[in-house]
């Protein structure tokens, strides 16, 4: 299933040094599957956003707005001469222009409504974003495709990969896979700006809607007359039916502000250290130094939610021994046991 929180995985067993052309072309057949698993997810969420069907409407809705305003103001002028009793389909000649009139502003307010609906939903920065994304992952398969391709055509196909080659080549592999990473956790920072901004553009609607509506409610009484205990009885009601329902928007809102909230709070990784080693032991995140520490149970902290690199690094006797791996972190304690090798 293709999404951004699946990490590569590569399988050792497959993967033989005696041969430079197979231990190549099955690491691009990893990486190539990694790629297209991040491009599938956001092309599907491309193909499934309305925001050129909507921009379509709203251009349709527009022009006949417009049409009509223009037909029912040049009614008024010409049909400003006739009488209430001269009819024209029936229709009182001097009401003929309200008719268009009225189609005019049910298309604005359907026009406004959609205006409304995309901004609350936010297809339109969602379909740029995402064909955005489509772009740099291709922008950052470019140089890896063709630094493959001047390794496979350094040597003879048969010769072994050399301890220094399976270096560089694991290196750019790793380089392509962080930076894939990185392009979707700033994907992911631009999605809950968004969502945290139209939520507070519904709590805003949602704030004017209840004034607008309580004031015109009061003006409608007032208008017909009604008797002053039973208008200020319905305006009560219609009050606390919209405080009711502004209650219920802000309760949703809350509900999702703290949901994006939650899913930025850091993770903590509790490590115990299998083995001996005789240094300190140097802690890295994502291809960056975090800490140094001693001892074979601590804790590291302030980590981001989503796919980390860790890498410890440390010494026994003359030999280097490492660890390194991609864990899914999410919010709160995990625990993680290591193996130096």
């Amino acid at each position: 299933m293709a999404g951004t929180f699946i990490p590569i995985n590569l399988d050792h067993d497959k993967y033989d040094r005696a041969s430079r052309e197979g231990f190549i072309k099955k690491l691009k057949g990893d990486l190539i599957k990694y790629r297209n698993d991040r491009l599938e997810f956001y092309e599907k969420l491309r193909d499934k956003n309305n925001a050129d069907s909507l921009r379509w409407w709203m251009g349709i809705l527009a022009v006949v707005a417009t049409i009509f305003s223009a037909i029912a103001a040049g009614l008024r002028v010409s049909t400003v001469s006739l009488s209430a009793k001269q009819s024209i389909f029936s229709i009182p000649a001097d009401k003929f222009d309200l008719i268009f009139f009225g189609i005019a502003l049910l298309a604005f307010a359907v026009l406004s409504g959609l205006a409304v609906y995309d901004r609350m939903n936010d297809f339109s920065t969602a379909y740029f974003r995402h064909n955005l994304m489509a772009e740099a992952i291709r922008d950052l398969w470019t140089p890896l495709e063709f630094e493959l391709f001047k390794e496979l055509k350094k040597q003879e196909k048969d010769s072994p990969v050399s301890d220094s080659e399976f270096e560089h080549l694991m290196k750019t592999a790793s380089a392509f896979c962080v930076g894939l990473n990185k392009l979707t956790s700033e994907e992911l920072s631009d999605f809950k700006s968004e969502f945290i901004q139209s939520m507070k553009d519904l709590d805003t609607l949602a704030s004017k809607g209840l004034k607008d509506s309580t004031a015109e409610l009061e003006n409608a009484v007032k208008a017909h007359k009604v008797d002053a205990d039973k208008a200020k009885e319905e305006v009560n009601k219609a009050k606390k039916a919209a405080e009711e329902a502004a209650k219920k928007a802000e309760q949703a809102a809350q509900a999702a502000r703290e949901a994006a909230e939650a899913a930025t709070k850091p993770g903590y990784l509790n490590i115990t250290v299998k083995g001996d080693y005789d240094s300190k032991l140097t802690i890295k995140v994502n291809g960056k130094e975090h800490s140094k520490v001693e001892g074979k149970n601590f804790s590291i902290g302030d980590l981001k939610q989503g796919i980390i690199r860790l890498e410890l690094i440390a010494k026994k006797g003359d030999k280097i021994i490492t660890y390194d791996k991609y864990l899914t972190m999410t919010a709160g304690l995990q625990n993680e046991e290591v193996t130096l090798t």
